[in-house]
């Protein structure tokens, strides 16, 4: 009842303005407090909260010592090396893109560019045949591109299509859907950076397990230091191109929050799962397509995050 009472103004204004959410939820780390529904809870693209799973991919062979954070990317794909690549290229590592710091400078492998067929067959080549305007690692700019390497680099140490990889080591142990829905390359490999379909409720089972420091159940599925590097600022995002609620760092596939040590695993629209540590609290969302983003990203402050954080 006390988690239906701090979301209540939030769903109170979205039934009055007829916000285009499709549900909201609170949660601990261990389970589902408070959930409401505008819609039934069905799978949807969640965009680019998809790179969050894409980085826990990543965090498993890194894990497993199958993969470092300073291995560099371009030596485990020698077959997607174009002619002429920029030597700078040899320089790029996995912290690098996840932290979306490659270097290349320009969004790549976006959707308005792969909706018309630029990158392909090849999407790494397709990268790789990009310069590098800035050291990697200096200059944050949100690319596709770089999850993408994120996510073949993940597949290429595991040995394993990242689709496998998720549903045996994070889905099946989290008790989510075990064959969602992904967007593939033409190559055949998960995307990464979008397109992945998820219920809300399991969705957002993904923050709970980053609230609980990896834990699940008392079964350990994520090293706790893992989740405490993801989290942290590791580079400035300011200016970032959109609102202030971008302006706060970004992590490995996460953007901070202004509030405390929270953060956000965040997809377009409001596909987002809100980490908020000091409060023990996951606040999910999810929403249709719609030009309102920013209107449901400012009540969600004015009516959730600042009332709770100002307790």
């Amino acid at each position: 009842m006390i988690m239906k009472n701090r979301l209540q103004p939030f769903i109170d204004r979205v039934e009055r303005e007829q916000l285009p959410v499709e549900g909201i939820l609170w949660a601990n780390g261990e389970e589902i407090l408070f959930e409401h529904r505008f819609r039934p809870d069905n799978p949807r693209i969640i965009y680019s909260h998809t790179k969050s799973f894409t980085a826990t991919a990543a965090a498993f062979a890194i894990q497993e010592g199958k993969l470092h954070l300073d291995d560099q990317i371009v030596p485990m794909f020698p077959e997607h090396v174009p002619d002429n690549m920029d030597p700078k290229w040899m320089d790029v590592t996995v912290q690098d893109a996840l932290t979306m710091s490659s270097g290349t400078n320009v969004p790549l492998l976006m959707m308005a560019e792969r909706s018309k067929g630029i990158g392909a067959p090849d999407f790494l080549k397709f990268v790789f045949s990009h310069p590098i305007e800035k050291e990697p690692g200096s200059t944050f700019c949100y690319s596709n591109g770089d999850t993408y390497m994120v996510g073949r680099a993940a597949e290429k140490a595991m040995g394993m299509p990242m689709e496998k990889l998720l549903a045996e080591k994070l889905f099946a142990p989290l008790g989510m859907d075990v064959n969602p829905v992904w967007e593939h390359c033409p190559m055949g490999h998960a995307f990464g950076a979008s397109g992945l379909e998820l219920r809300l409720s399991d969705m957002c089972r993904l923050g709970m397990l980053y609230l609980n420091e990896g834990m699940w159940k008392g079964q350990r599925i994520l090293n706790e230091e893992w989740v405490r590097e993801a989290r942290k600022a590791r580079i400035s995002t300011n200016p970032a191109p959109k609102a202030h609620d971008w302006n706060n760092g970004y992590g490995f596939q996460c953007w901070k929050m202004p509030y405390g040590d929270s953060y956000r695993f965040d997809g377009a629209y409001c596909q987002f799962s809100c980490i908020c540590p000091e409060k023990n609290a996951v606040i999910a969302v999810q929403c249709a397509e719609n030009d309102l983003t920013s209107v449901i990203i400012n009540t969600l402050h004015e009516v959730v995050f600042a009332p709770l954080y100002a307790e």
